[in-house]
């Protein structure tokens, strides 16, 4: 299959096109698509995104028989929440929690009170990826409406890696796991990863960390690497994992007696000593704060996190170097971990390790039609989404630069944040407009990006039913089902 290999020539003219072109496209018959909608990313957002789309078929706010294809990199979902995110990060969540949110909560609540177990410690939801696995899974295969019998009807699951994308098609090129290269192509599709492939694959401009510069890599204007002689200030947010642990009564197993993808040779104390803290651990909110059922733990904090401010940069930019970074990562966890049972905590016992990393991002789009600022953050939204409490700023990065605001506050975010002006047909969760200093507050919690997806979803639905462009959807319309669906979360 033909891979898109442009020069920069071609790139500009390609891109000039897709501008002008693309507002009459996004109006044509949807026969010539395979998909109205294509969703990149099994992300908290993602799921949200295709939850809420598929409620809405045959109701007054969306078409029938709508085809929906939702893409994974792996054959795992994307979101934390099934990755080692598991306790829950909404400070009063019974009061604060909505939306699709509120469901799933819910849900894993009454899954854990069948089991006579209280998921409900230190005043916070903390449960098992497992749990929140077969949750969520449930909701992209057979959390089906009334309509439309056993499954979902009209969407299709790929696991695929993204090998390129036209914007004047609206075609993606795909590797699909066990099939081979596939070309498919959406009249909409919403960018739901935090890495934004699919956008900057189509051309959409973006902001990336603390950098106000715009970016675009269709046109070949990308950022350079953070560095210390730049003052970082191309760097994101600190890439993690997040492995799960518990205590053993007769000492943990040892890291390099179980965990095949562990090299011995590469343990360092001496650098280890130097990144965390052993006093520290006893009393740190991985093992206090997180009580996750049947005595696991979330090891988070500086624990976890990968102390390579490049590593999560390349981990965006250079998508070919993922997998190694993936086991430079993983290599960094467990030496953690033997670290901790070499000296002091012998009974640490490490439970389980997972696939995809914790991205916290942050990548924005340039050309929102709106942009959340943090002024505005803690302020009423005439029209918002969603909403959020948490810490006002909290960024992990590399301590030298490292500043939390660890005041609490509310978010309400807006809803033309997720348009962008070059291309109007794709749409954006995780990358929403934002600057980086509003995004690392309540906005990248995952309660919000789930029900940010949601919105999303619901108006990409309403654009299908009234053959309009997502940006011209009237926020009242969709606050109706905000109103109806998201807000009181009723889902059948």
């Amino acid at each position: 299959m033909r891979r898109f290999l442009y020069n920069p020539i071609v790139l500009t003219l390609l891109v000039v096109a897709a501008i002008f072109l693309i507002p009459q496209a996004a109006i044509a018959s949807e026969e010539q698509y395979d998909y109205d909608l294509i969703i990149y990313g099994t992300s908290s957002s993602g799921i949200g995104a295709l939850r809420l789309f598929t409620m809405l078929r045959g109701t007054e706010f969306g078409n029938a028989n709508t085809k929906l294809a939702i893409i994974s990199s792996s054959r795992n979902l994307e979101t934390p929440l099934v990755n080692g995110l598991n306790t829950e990060d909404l400070f009063g969540g019974d009061l604060y929690a909505n939306g699709l949110y509120k469901y799933f909560r819910e849900n894993i609540i009454s899954y854990y009170q069948s089991k006579g177990i209280n998921p409900l410690t230190n005043g916070r939801l903390s449960f098992e990826s497992s749990a929140a696995n077969n949750l969520l899974w449930w909701y992209i295969n057979y959390g089906s409406s009334y309509w439309d019998g056993t499954g979902r009807r009209n969407v299709s699951y790929f696991s695929a890696h993204l090998l390129g994308a036209d914007p004047t098609s609206h075609a993606i090129d795909l590797m699909v796991e066990d099939e081979g290269e596939r070309r498919i192509t959406g009249r909409y599709m919403i960018d739901a990863s935090p890495t934004l492939d699919l956008a900057r694959m189509l051309g959409v401009s973006y902001r990336v960390g603390k950098d106000e510069t715009i970016y675009n890599d269709i046109l070949g204007n990308r950022p350079l690497e953070p560095t210390s002689e730049n003052g970082w200030i191309t760097a994101l947010q600190l890439m993690a994992g997040l492995p799960t642990f518990s205590w053993s009564k007769n000492n943990g197993t040892p890291i390099d007696n179980r965990w095949w993808l562990y090299d011995s040779s590469l343990y360092s104390p001496e650098r280890i000593a130097d990144s965390v803290s052993l006093v520290g651990f006893k009393d740190s909110w991985s093992n206090k704060v997180s009580m996750i059922p049947y005595g696991k733990h979330e090891l988070n904090e500086e624990w976890s996190d990968f102390q390579d401010p490049i590593a999560s940069f390349r981990y965006v930019f250079y998508r070919e170097e993922r997998g190694e970074i993936r086991a430079r990562l993983m290599q960094e966890q467990l030496d953690k971990i033997r670290y901790l049972q070499e000296n002091g905590y012998p009974d640490l016992n490490l439970v389980q390790t997972y696939p995809s990393p914790y991205f916290r991002g942050e990548l924005m789009i340039a050309s929102g039609l709106d942009r959340l600022t943090v002024d505005r953050v803690g302020t009423p939204e005439e029209e918002a989404i969603a909403f959020g409490f948490y810490n006002r700023y909290d960024r992990h990065e590399i301590k030298a630069v490292s500043k939390a605001t660890l005041s609490e506050t509310f978010l309400a975010v807006p809803y033309r944040i997720i348009f962008n002006s070059e291309i109007d047909w794709i749409l954006v969760t995780d990358g929403a407009c934002l600057d980086y200093q509003a995004y690392n507050g309540p906005f990248r919690m995952e309660p919000v990006r789930m029900n940010v997806g949601g919105a999303v979803g619901a108006t990409i639905s309403l654009a299908l039913k009234y053959d309009m462009r997502p940006a011209e959807v009237p926020y009242p319309e969709l606050r109706r089902i905000l109103d109806q669906y998201q807000w009181r979360y009723w889902l059948r």
